[in-house]
């Protein structure tokens, strides 16, 4: 006979090691599980056409590998991490991908692909259509005199990133094209001189880091005659407005 009245008995396990399978099938299933333990291996297998919100909250002093494995032809996964230290490893594989990410503090990303291209700020910016290009000229100006051959004052609510300036410089006459054309190309940020550099005939400058022109700023480009004969100077400014 059995402990009960409906002939079951009852059954107590006691163990260090106790392996128990379960088979559960139904089309609606709410399993609370709580298992608390030191050493735990849990595989979890779910197939299905449709799953609401899978909830999973691990708390424990030291978490091996979970491993997660997810086929499907669309998933939104969100994932929030809160840690002193996370180390994250993600291997994604599809023929397309957006991924967004946030990060608060220092964060380091090391792609190696050929089919990943990362662009430096000056480059994504002419990419987004931005890019500012600045170009005058001064025709038939003495020797020791100049000409402002770009003036520029930058909008409301913008900002302008200066990178790149030149200039050449050309004899007027013809008889004077064989001389010695020297120049000197001065870029002035608000009212004060930024940036000097000459060369024989004209040349470009590339700054290190962009120079930063604020709102209602102006920026000038003054070519100055150098030379020992009437001269017709060009200049331009490269830049990105944000």
């Amino acid at each position: 006979m059995g402990d009960y009245p409906d002939w079951t008995d009852l059954v107590q396990v006691v163990g260090a090691d106790i392996m128990v399978p379960i088979d559960v099938q139904g089309a609606y299933i709410m399993l609370p599980v709580d298992i608390q333990a030191q050493y735990v291996t849990l595989e979890m297998d779910i197939v299905a056409q449709t799953i609401g919100h899978i909830d999973v909250d691990i708390a424990a002093q030291s978490v091996g590998n979970i491993a997660v494995s997810i086929a499907a032809s669309a998933v939104t996964l969100d994932v929030k991490i809160t840690a002193s230290s996370v180390t994250l490893n993600v291997n994604i594989a599809a023929s397309s991908v957006t991924l967004t990410v946030s990060v608060s503090g220092t964060a380091q990303i090391d792609i190696e692909t050929q089919s990943v291209g990362v662009s430096f700020q000056g480059e994504w910016q002419v990419e987004q259509g931005k890019q500012k290009h600045f170009r005058g000229s001064g025709t038939n100006i003495s020797s020791g005199n100049f000409a402002t051959v770009v003036s520029y004052t930058v909008p409301s609510g913008k900002n302008l990133y200066v990178y790149s300036f030149c200039f050449a410089i050309r004899a007027t006459d013809a008889a004077d094209r064989n001389n010695n054309q020297i120049g000197i190309a001065s870029l002035f940020r608000a009212d004060a001189a930024y940036l000097d550099f000459g060369a024989n005939g004209g040349g470009s400058y590339t700054l290190g880091a962009p120079m930063k022109v604020a709102a209602y700023e102006s920026i000038n480009l003054l070519v100055y005659n150098m030379a020992n004969h009437n001269c017709n100077l060009t200049g331009s400014v490269l830049g990105y407005e944000v």
